[in-house]
C-alpha cells in the first residue's frame, strides 16, 4: 500500500520518492532522482529498519533508465509519469529481498 509519494524538480533534476507499507508492516521507499548528468542521477530501494534508519536494499544504475527519461529543463514534464516505473520495479526487488513477495493490486 502507498503511505506517501512525494516529486520535487529544478532546471537541472527531478526527483521522485514512494514509500510503501508492506502486508506484514515493513516500510520500503524507492528514491529516483534524475539529475541533468547520469553520473549525478541514481535509484534506489530501502527499508526503514526496527532501530528506525534506512537500509539500502537495491538500487537500478542510470546506465538502465537514464537516457529513457527527458531532460530535467522539459516544461512539460511530468515526474510520476516518468520515473514511477523505476520506482515500482525497486520496490518490487525490495520487497523480495525481505521476503514480503509484491502483490499485483499492492501499488
Amino acid at each position: 500500500m502507498i503511505t506517501d509519494e512525494t516529486t520535487t524538480g529544478n532546471n537541472h533534476t527531478y526527483v521522485y520518492i514512494r514509500t510503501v507499507r508492506t502486508p506484514t508492516g515493513s516500510t520500503v521507499r524507492a528514491t529516483v532522482h534524475r539529475d541533468f548528468y547520469p553520473h549525478q542521477s541514481f535509484a534506489l530501494a530501502q527499508v526503514l529498519t526496527h532501530d528506525m534508519t534506512w537500509t539500502d536494499l537495491t538500487f537500478e544504475p542510470p546506465e538502465q533508465w537514464w537516457d529513457t527519461t527527458p531532460v530535467p529543463r522539459d516544461k512539460h514534464l511530468d515526474t510520476v509519469a516518468e520515473l514511477a516505473p523505476i520506482a515500482e520495479k525497486l520496490i518490487d526487488r525490495a520487497l523480495i529481498i525481505i521476503g514480503d513477495p509484491p502483490h499485483p493490486a499492492q501499488h
